[in-house]
This record gives structure tokens, sequence and C-alpha cells, in this order.
């Protein structure tokens, strides 16, 4: 299921793989990318943006969801929400579509 194209034709989702877990993939240039987990079952890709940079969801090895930016071939593990306390000024800047 596709979640997300950007300017140049980029596509974004996720898809069963043959073992019928789902990974997030990014469709480019005529070829459907499978992102991979790090070490979960599953991943979904939700927006892509005009640099190609994919964000999206994934499940650990130990079974929680944590937010990824994947980057230049490169799938990076940003973690869970902070809480709002932790966040300081970050907290009452607006958030918006990147």
């Amino acid at each position: 299921m596709a979640y997300g194209i950007n300017d140049s034709g980029q596509v974004v989702g996720s898809a069963f793989t043959s073992t019928s877990s789902q990974h997030a993939f990014l469709y480019s240039n005529g070829t459907m990318n499978d992102l991979g987990t790090l070490g979960g079952s599953s991943s979904y890709a939700w927006s892509v943006n005009d640099s190609g940079q994919v964000a999206g969801v994934l499940s650990t090895s130990s079974g929680y969801f944590h937010a990824f930016l994947y980057s230049n071939g490169t799938m990076e593990d940003l973690g869970t929400l902070r809480r709002r306390a932790e966040l300081g000024k970050e907290a009452s800047m607006p958030v918006g579509r990147w």
C-alpha cells in the first residue's frame, strides 16, 4: 500500500514480503526497494520528501515501535517520542510537513 509520493514521483509505503512480514518500500525509477527493518519484523514508510528521504515507523526486536529516517541508503532509528517536558523550548514550536 502506498502512503506518500514526492514531486519526483518517488512512492513510499509498505508491502508484504515472502515471509508475510510488512516492510517499508521506496519505489524510484521503476524499481521497488525493500527498506527492511533494524532487527524487528515490520516497517512502514509514511512520507518521502523531495530529497528522497523517507520517514516512517519500524518495530524493534523487543517489539516496540520507533520512528525511522531512511536517507542515502541508510535507515536510522529515531527512537520513541520524548516527553513534552524533555523537549523544552521545542515543545512550543509548530510542527508541519517536512
